[in-house]
């Protein structure tokens, strides 16, 4: 939350906004509302649900309720940061509607870009199954986060049972630009040493990169669901 009661008091978000605006100085200030700033689902907030009046505050003071800024890093790093208001999520406000067609386009041509992304409540708390409450977002609007930003895909792209060969091939991948590891793992009782690429955000993205790495080294690679 930027603010103490800027759902419902003035000069509270007001105030909020001119200090975070100070602090930022001349660096661009992204910000998503909390519940205190804009209220929330009518289920967790009875007394202070969203709407139009409060989330139209929110944007006089501190603008957007949302973002996305891409961020090159010295070393060749990329990343995405994409900032979501999670207090409009299962309302069926329109914004709630508008919020979800600018994530996709939000999630488009992000090459080798890695996602961070913001949110004043996490998608679940333990699992996308999870019944509905007050600290994530309701179970009904988890299903279009889903495969944007609660899963992501890699490609294995072989599997040896010498881990210096496996490093080799880690070793052309990272120089050719993939972000490649290796994981060891068991199986009847020997060591197999995988190699992996990723992970990514999109699958259309991971099933276009397998494609190529096909074709550079000769292989047979799979897209899979990462695991962390």
């Amino acid at each position: 939350d930027a603010s103490l009661d800027g759902a419902d008091r003035d000069a509270d978000l007001s105030f909020a906004a001119a200090a975070f605006r100070r602090m930022a100085g001349s660096a661009p200030l992204l910000a998503i509302p909390g519940n205190h700033d804009v209220g929330s689902n009518l289920r967790s907030m009875p007394g202070q649900p969203v709407n139009a009046a409060r989330l139209a505050r929110w944007q006089a003071e501190f603008g957007a309720d949302r973002f996305v800024r891409d961020l090159d890093g010295p070393g060749g790093e990329a990343w995405r940061l994409i900032g979501l208001h999670t207090e409009i999520m299962g309302t069926g406000l329109a914004e709630e509607a508008a919020q979800a067609a600018w994530l996709v386009q939000a999630l488009a041509g992000l090459g080798r870009r890695r996602i961070a992304a913001f949110l004043h409540k996490p998608v679940f708390v333990n699992g996308p199954a999870d019944p509905f409450d007050s600290w994530s977002v309701p179970p009904e609007a988890r299903p279009a986060l889903a495969g944007d930003l609660v899963e992501a895909w890699v490609i294995q792209v072989a599997s040896f049972r010498d881990r210096q060969v496996a490093d080799d091939l880690v070793a052309k991948l990272l120089a050719a630009g993939h972000r490649a590891y290796v994981r060891d793992a068991e199986a009847q009782g020997a060591t197999t040493y995988r190699v992996f690429v990723g992970p990514m955000a999109l699958k259309s993205r991971a099933d276009a990169d397998k494609i190529a790495i096909d074709k550079a080294y000769g292989v047979n690679a799979l897209v899979l669901r990462f695991t962390p």
